[in-house]
């Protein structure tokens, strides 16, 4: 067992032996936000240091900015509600989800209504969901056109 310190001290010995080229990053993530702390994740080789907790759309942000953004942009995004396709049926059935990941292969995990979670769905699966037909009430309700067929 391996702490991240440690860890980070050990990729950058390897880095040093295999004479690597260009340098991993590695980002400190950790709940002890102390100077002490950051001093130490920069003496063990890190790059940078977050403290948390911190809400996910900074640490997206600037995960972002330490790693760069993905070239491709994603059709869905983290908490969109969408409809995936049953890849079990030939029959085209649909059913309400979640996204609760972009993959960086472009697929996605989806969590269903059910609670079950399907790992690397393929966009061509998932779509927004389809707004309910709206109904329109017809001017004579089905008894009295049965009514009126009946004269």
């Amino acid at each position: 067992v391996m702490n991240g310190y440690r860890c980070a001290q050990y990729i950058r010995s390897w880095e040093q032996h295999v004479q690597r080229a260009d340098r991993q990053r590695i980002c400190a993530l950790s709940s002890h936000d102390t100077e002490d702390e950051q001093q130490l994740a920069q003496q063990s080789g890190m790059d940078a240091f977050q403290s948390k907790p911190t809400p996910v759309n900074v640490l997206l942000e600037y995960l972002h900015n330490l790693f760069g953004k993905q070239n491709k942009t994603s059709l869905f995004n983290v908490g969109d509600i969408v409809e995936v396709r049953d890849k079990q049926t030939q029959m085209r059935l649909w059913f309400p989800g979640s996204i609760q990941r972009v993959n960086v292969d472009g697929t996605y995990d989806v969590m269903s209504e059910d609670g079950s979670t399907e790992l690397r769905v393929r966009e061509t699966r998932i779509r927004k969901p389809m707004e309910a037909p709206e109904v329109v009430p017809s001017e004579k309700s089905p008894v009295q056109d049965h009514a009126s067929l009946q004269q």
